[in-house]
């Protein structure tokens, strides 16, 4: 799903990679279980534990989004989706956006549904603001013996 972005966009037409994603997933829920050839894909991802792929590529899209809203200001990205007029390489400049299909309108129009907002800077994420920087004393770790430790005797 390495670059997913470049055929996966509104528009875009979808059922040639997806039906090729779908029959790699369903043989590799047959490898995970050991399962027939013929045996259902939903049943086997079920066992096997994978997510759909449609739903696991849809969840990668979002994911682009959401990775948008957290670029700082002065990313490539955020001068092309941002609504600033006076931004010279902004998507505003295309005359019919609606019409118009890509990834990186898609992820405009994806912005538009986040109302979080999001600072990297952000004095929560410095040193010493962790959790386990916060209450060391509340946090216990219980590590499994290791394989090579001497056994003891019973």
């Amino acid at each position: 799903t390495y670059g997913f972005r470049l055929w996966y966009f509104g528009g875009a037409p979808l059922s040639k990679p997806l039906s090729t994603l779908c029959t790699m997933q369903h043989n590799a829920a047959i490898w995970i279980t050991g399962g027939f050839r013929t045996s259902p894909t939903g049943a086997l991802e079920v066992i096997a534990g994978l997510i759909p792929i449609h739903l696991h590529i849809s969840k990668l899209a979002r994911r682009t989004e959401l990775h948008a809203a957290t670029v700082p200001p002065s990313h490539a990205i955020r001068s092309l989706v941002q609504k600033n007029p006076l931004s010279t390489p902004s998507l505003q400049l295309i005359k019919d956006l609606q019409t118009f299909h890509s990834p990186i309108t898609d992820i405009d129009r994806g912005l538009a549904d986040i109302i979080d907002s999001f600072n990297p800077l952000s004095p929560a994420h410095l040193p010493g603001s962790c959790i386990l920087d916060l209450f060391p004393n509340q946090v216990s770790f219980h590590h499994l013996p290791s394989r090579n430790a001497p056994k003891a005797d019973i």
